[in-house]
């Protein structure tokens, strides 16, 4: 054998494992399962019985995600205090990702009734949510990255704040007292978090001096709190930088669900119907003792931790 004809050969000898690695390595990614589910912060509204959205596709990352193959009409208000309802689960490839898109149709539910998006007063009224004539409406939320790994399933909670979509009156439709806010408010409305990667803030509030018609306790990421800018704007606006929120029950308890692991700060606000409209008016932020001295100013959130914060009313800084 020629000099040239052995090293030819021994060439091949060399590259044909590079070429199963290679292969072995473009198809090691793989598939998992991602389960998408809905939650929801509540809307500060006494009058609301029910916001309904109809989905018709979801997107991860760009891409038409197969799990919400059936379009569904879901009454957001009937998944607060960690309630999740499942958009559906399926295959996706093994990778990071950081981008989910609901599509929302604001013709039609998912019976063919009209509209597809509404909120449903206590007089059972119909209010259309759409601020245009189109009829649909794409919500981009961005997060953290989270993972789905290969031959695994992932769950994400996508919570859809609904004191943060909704906002009143609507030009489009003059009888309606509700509307979605714009574009950049809904994207920024909603948030996703990895349901493996969060955690739990509850607790009991005590409130023996305000006599308030309803509290609502707000979370902020740790250091974001800025008094005057979240008390100063429109009802609809206020406390528009918090994480999430929750209301204080009848009881007294709260429940602040799926936040992202990290460092949080509490704040309490006092609401009464003053115009015995059903609408709930901000009187101002609540001052409050905690048991054991806890710093409502950093609360450190784990993985799949439930924090136990019990808090009592000692007065009201007002507006």
């Amino acid at each position: 054998m020629k000099f040239s004809e052995r090293l030819l050969r021994c060439a091949l000898y060399l590259c044909i494992p590079l070429l199963f690695w290679q292969c072995e390595k473009d198809n090691a990614a793989g598939n998992g399962q991602l389960r998408i589910e809905l939650t929801d912060a509540p809307v500060d509204d006494a009058n609301v019985q029910g916001v309904f959205i109809t989905v018709t596709e979801v997107h991860v990352d760009g891409k038409l995600w197969t799990g919400a193959d059936t379009k569904q009409t879901i009454d957001l208000m009937t998944l607060q205090e960690g309630n999740v309802q499942s958009l559906g689960i399926g295959e996706v490839e093994a990778k990071s990702y950081d981008r989910i898109s609901l599509v929302l149709d604001l013709e039609e539910d998912a019976n063919g009734s009209s509209p597809g998006c509404y909120v449903q007063t206590m007089d059972n009224q119909k209010h259309n949510l759409a601020t245009s004539a189109s009829s649909e409406q794409t919500i981009e939320i961005t997060g953290s990255e989270f993972d789905v790994m290969d031959g695994s399933s992932t769950t994400v909670v996508i919570d859809f704040d609904l004191r943060k979509s909704l906002r009143y009156g609507n030009p489009n439709e003059p009888s309606s007292d509700y509307a979605f806010g714009t574009n950049a408010e809904m994207n920024a409305a909603l948030r996703f978090v990895s349901k493996n990667r969060a955690g739990h803030i509850e607790g009991h509030c005590t409130d023996l001096i305000t006599a308030s018609d309803k509290i609502v306790v707000y979370a902020y990421a740790k250091g974001e709190y800025n008094r005057q800018q979240e008390v100063s704007p429109p009802a609809d606006e206020q406390f528009g930088n918090a994480v999430t929120s929750a209301s204080v029950d009848a009881q007294g308890d709260y429940r602040l669900s799926w936040l992202e692991e990290g460092d949080y700060e509490l704040v309490f606000a006092s609401y009464q119907d003053d115009g015995n409209n059903g609408t709930m008016d901000l009187q101002g932020t609540l001052n409050l003792t905690t048991l054991l001295g806890i710093d409502l100013k950093s609360i450190s959130v784990g993985v799949s931790a439930t924090v136990s914060i019990d808090v009592t009313v000692t007065g009201i800084l007002p507006l």
